[in-house]
């Protein structure tokens, strides 16, 4: 996978447009540090619990733990919106919800994120592997263990900031 790097900024500011450095795989910006974009996703049911994805234990970045509903990197010239649909059936609706930053030593992102009011029993199988709604409680409680990953963290920040 090939993806787009920006050159490095002291701070990143949000809806600025960064400048562009070159075009690199993954795994080289990841192990050069090079900021780069991703889109996620939360899916929220009818009660307020969010369907998290849990990452395999033989993962490079963040073994084992919770995440968004979908995270994936956007490559080139691409927005998070065309990316992030690729991920996903059809029918389900998105909508905008901001950026946010990861700057972790693992992970130089800006970070598009957008979410979906569905319920389980709407979400194709092939959605479902490695996933279960998590409630706003237990989440709280898996943060404070160690156990969700920065972008999971931040994403939540900035549902609940939006009041969605």
């Amino acid at each position: 996978m090939r993806i787009q790097t920006y050159q490095n900024v002291v701070k990143w500011v949000q809806n600025q447009k960064l400048v562009k450095e070159e075009i690199v795989d993954k795994e080289y910006a990841h192990e050069k540090g090079l900021l780069h974009l991703s889109a996620h996703l939360l899916i929220i049911d009818g009660i307020g619990g969010i369907f998290c994805r849990k990452r395999s234990d033989h993962e490079l970045r963040y073994k084992g733990l919770w995440t968004t509903s979908v995270g994936i990197h956007v490559e080139l010239d691409g927005d998070y919106l065309a990316f992030l649909k690729q991920s996903l059936p059809a029918d389900i609706a998105i909508k905008w919800l901001g950026e946010f930053r990861v700057n972790d030593g693992y992970e130089n992102e800006v970070c598009g994120l957008y979410f979906a009011r569905v319920e389980e029993n709407e979400l194709p199988n092939e959605l479902k592997e490695n996933r279960m709604f998590i409630t706003a409680n237990a989440l709280e409680t898996l943060a404070i263990e160690g156990k969700i990953t920065p972008h999971l963290k931040e994403a939540y920040l900035l549902l609940g900031a939006k009041n969605e």
